[in-house]
């Protein structure tokens, strides 16, 4: 049973919808073992935000928030990483 309700932004959306359909069920894979534990050994602390992470994934990144309180991670942008931290 998931720990966590995981959610994306409009944006997040759209960027999922638009990524290579190989890439796109490794992405779903990876996002949806967040449910469990958003903080695994995968992911980085930004510093930028206080609450926001990073997921690699391949050459990708999805970045995401975790609020503890309301058990949520909010996905933010999924983009290449030569893109994903304009």
């Amino acid at each position: 049973m998931p720990l966590y309700n995981v959610f994306y932004t409009a944006a997040a959306s759209r960027q999922f919808r638009r990524l290579p359909r190989e890439i796109a069920f490794r992405v779903r894979d990876a996002i949806e073992a967040l449910a469990n534990n958003p903080r695994t050994f995968h992911t980085e602390k930004l510093e930028s935000s206080p609450h926001a992470y990073r997921l690699r994934i391949g050459s990708y990144r999805v970045l995401y928030t975790v609020n503890d309180p309301a058990k949520q991670v909010a996905i933010f942008r999924i983009a290449h990483r030569r893109e994903a931290y304009r």
